[in-house]
């Protein structure tokens, strides 16, 4: 799973340099809930989907992290 979360936040990383030479922000809220609408409807049917949310909304801070702590680097 550790490995998962790690390729995770490359991507993001990734995500959040192809933004910086575009000029975007960092943060896309729309986005953020689409993903979060995507996994609250996918999620299995037996995980309650508080915890679903809980969890995925720390990794989608993590990942806005490691995107806004690279473009402060710039």
């Amino acid at each position: 799973m550790i490995d998962l979360i790690a390729l995770r936040v490359e991507y993001a990383r990734r995500i959040g340099r192809i933004k910086g030479n575009r000029g975007l922000p960092t943060t896309d809220r729309s986005r953020e809930a689409e993903v979060m609408s995507n996994v609250l409807s996918s999620g299995p049917e037996n995980l309650p989907r508080e915890s679903l949310q809980k969890v995925f909304a720390q990794l989608i801070e993590l990942c806005r992290r490691v995107q806004e702590d690279d473009y402060e680097q710039k």
